[in-house]
């Protein structure tokens, strides 16, 4: 066996797929025998993993060294797995443009290191999934320490609870801020039959990151327990086995639109992330345009508050920017509900109606005010009074007013942004049937990602408000 083994499950013949789930086994482990049906029943899987081509690569490794293979003369211990690992996707998997990581046990370990020694991996890593890793360390791994003439010993005392490598990683990850805002979506799963990993070693290095409160958009850290011991948990058998479901649901959950799929979303994801990697180190000179780039980078993979700082420290903001920084307050309110955060997102809006006014763009103008219209929506509830529907109203109107009249300026070409104002105009006027119409023209526009996923959002909170399932429902399906 090569260094790093790459095993292609599922690739789509003839199309260029830019994502890919890589499974990484454990000490002892096999590229195949590991994992069981898992990749199995992912390929089979089309509806929440279609999009993604899936591999499965391995290493070398056993209690006993192989004396027929020079590179184990070595002894290669995490660190130099770690390194091989980076080369092997920079080489063997360097087409795709996202990861979505699986490991179990000391591949966990491998993938952790990766992480923070390769900002290049790192970058294009979007999901980790780890089973049964020892993140804590492993008392039973101290015993290791007698087989000092395998290449066993190497990584067992690695493993082993408050070994210097395992310090080192746990400081690292705090040091790039892993703990408090991972720039990928992070989920620990232990067994709770694992007398190997105890739950304790597997999750508690954690749980601080798990505790931090949820951003509408940003990275969450999960912890998880299923049934099964070490090597049960990465074999199911069905897609009703526990682990399955919860990395399942983990793909469908995060910020996945009905018929986008998972891989369009971390392809989006990847894209800011090089947008940041690219403007961070020079941001205090960025001029006003690519500052607003910047901040919706920052606020779509997670880090909400950077992206305010950014816009707040726009000296002279236009009618883009005070819109731009009013939708940073606006979903920060609905994600931790204070009420200051609602204030300063309406006040913003309202600047920056009156800004456009005075640039006299119709685009800054139907935005700023169909999101007041939407603001003042919600706020009203399902029974609202006279005045305050009046007030709503007022603004889903005016919003159709401009966009009538920036539609005369299309030349026929039709904009994404203009017909989702359009639409949510509609919805908050309860005349449902245009509303529709216009979200489907929404979609034929073909947006981005997040452009849909904005539009969408906003819409489906809107009809929860207004309590309009059916409406509800029909959006979904679009």
């Amino acid at each position: 066996m090569k260094p790093w083994d790459v095993k292609h499950i599922r690739q789509y013949p003839g199309e260029d797929t830019k994502a890919c789930i890589v499974f990484i086994h454990g000490f002892g482990g096999d590229v195949k025998k590991t994992w069981g049906k898992f990749p199995d029943l992912m390929r089979e899987d089309k509806a929440v993993f279609g999009g993604w081509d899936i591999v499965s690569i391995g290493y070398p490794s056993g209690f006993l060294p192989d004396l027929l293979a020079g590179w184990w003369s070595a002894k290669p211990d995490i660190p130099a797995l770690t390194g091989a690992l980076v080369t092997a996707v920079k080489h063997e998997l360097g087409r795709y443009d996202t990861f979505a990581i699986i490991a179990h046990s000391m591949g966990g370990l491998i993938v952790q290191k990766a992480l923070v020694d390769a900002s290049e991996f790192c970058d294009k890593v979007q999901r980790v999934v780890l089973f049964g890793t020892p993140s804590g360390g492993l008392i039973k791994a101290q015993k290791a320490k007698c087989f000092t003439r395998s290449e066993f010993h190497r990584a067992a005392v690695q493993m082993a609870k408050g070994s210097p490598f395992l310090e080192q990683l746990r400081a690292d990850w705090k040091g790039q801020g892993f703990l408090e805002k991972p720039p990928f979506y992070f989920i620990n799963v232990a067994g709770y039959a694992d007398n190997f990993v105890p739950k304790t070693s597997s999750h508690n290095p954690f749980r601080k990151a798990a505790d931090q409160p949820a951003n509408t958009y940003g990275p969450r850290v999960a912890l998880e327990t299923v049934p099964g011991h070490h090597l049960q948990i990465v074999k199911p058998r069905s897609k009703k086995n526990m682990s399955y479901k919860v990395v399942r649901n983990w793909f469908k959950s995060v910020h996945v639109l009905p018929k986008v799929g998972s891989g369009r979303v971390d392809l989006q994801r990847a894209a800011f992330r090089a947008k940041i990697r690219q403007w961070k180190d020079g941001e205090a000179d960025l001029d006003e345009p690519t500052r607003i780039e910047l901040a919706l980078a920052y606020d779509a993979t997670g880090d909400r508050d950077r992206a305010i700082m950014i816009l707040e420290l726009v000296a002279k903001p236009g009618s883009d920017t005070l819109g731009t920084l009013g939708g940073r307050y606006k979903r920060r309110w609905r994600g931790m509900r204070q009420q200051a955060d609602y204030k300063r997102a309406v006040a913003l809006y309202k600047k920056a109606y009156y800004a456009a006014k005075k640039e006299e763009d119709l685009g800054q103008l139907y935005y700023a005010a169909i999101n007041r219209a939407y603001l003042y929506r919600v706020m009203g509830g399902a029974h609202p009074s006279p005045s305050k529907r009046a007030k709503w109203e007022e603004w889903a109107n005016l919003t159709l007013e401009y966009c009538a009249e920036a539609k005369k300026l299309e030349m026929g070409k039709p904009t994404m942004w203009r017909l989702a104002s359009e639409a949510e105009a509609h919805l908050i006027l309860e005349d449902t049937k245009v509303a529709l119409e216009k979200y489907r023209a929404v979609r034929r526009c073909e947006p981005e990602t997040w452009q849909l996923s904005s539009t969408f959002d906003q819409a489906i909170h809107l009809c929860q408000v207004m309590e309009d399932a059916k409406t509800e429902a029909a959006l979904r399906n679009l």
